[in-house]
């Protein structure tokens, strides 16, 4: 077997940049107005996340409620289920109203919304009396501030693939109209 020669001999004449549009690789996906590719983007971000999140949210939610002792947890499921479930909702909406924000006006992340809405199934389960897990109990950092049973996802694959594909894109969008807007 050859050795495989350098890499610049597998780069078209003209370096890795020929042929692309001048602005970089995204500059010709933004077509003429990267705004609406940007809330296509973040819309399809939210659809997806209507989807599988309620759902996601209350398998987690059910899970700490199930380890928690017997004794504790006294009928509380169908609240958490509730609470988990329009907590999961509520997140998409948010997506929703990020994905219609001006690039430049958004404050926050489609990930960040996502983490903000374990509050509500989070305040049900402290309610009913179920214990933190050890870990949480512990001087481990949280992701969100009084996420006591650690129901915010780490990452948009822990919930879901084509979640997280599409909030790569979204990202990765974002970034091309602000280098388009600002030039860096």
């Amino acid at each position: 077997m050859e050795p495989l020669g350098a890499p610049e001999e597998f780069l078209p004449e003209g370096g890795l940049a020929a042929g692309l549009p001048e602005g970089g690789p995204a500059e010709g996906l933004l077509g003429e107005d990267p705004d609406a590719v940007l809330r296509s983007a973040g819309l399809r971000l939210a659809e997806r996340a209507e989807e599988v999140l309620p759902g996601w949210l209350v398998r987690r939610a059910v899970a700490v409620l199930r380890a928690a002792p017997a004794d504790v947890v006294s009928d509380r499921s169908a609240d958490v289920v509730s609470a988990a479930r329009q907590a999961g909702v509520e997140a998409a909406i948010s997506l929703r109203e990020l994905a219609m924000t001006d690039a430049d006006r958004q404050r926050t992340t489609p990930l960040s919304a996502v983490r903000a809405a374990v509050a509500a199934p989070g305040a049900v389960l402290r309610a009913a009396g179920v214990p933190m897990p050890v870990a949480a109990a512990g001087p481990a950092r949280r992701l969100v501030e009084g996420d006591d049973y650690e129901l915010a996802p780490r990452s948009w694959a822990e919930v879901d693939g084509e979640l997280a594909e599409l909030a790569l894109l979204w990202g990765a969008t974002k970034a091309a109209v602000h280098r388009r807007r600002h030039g860096s």
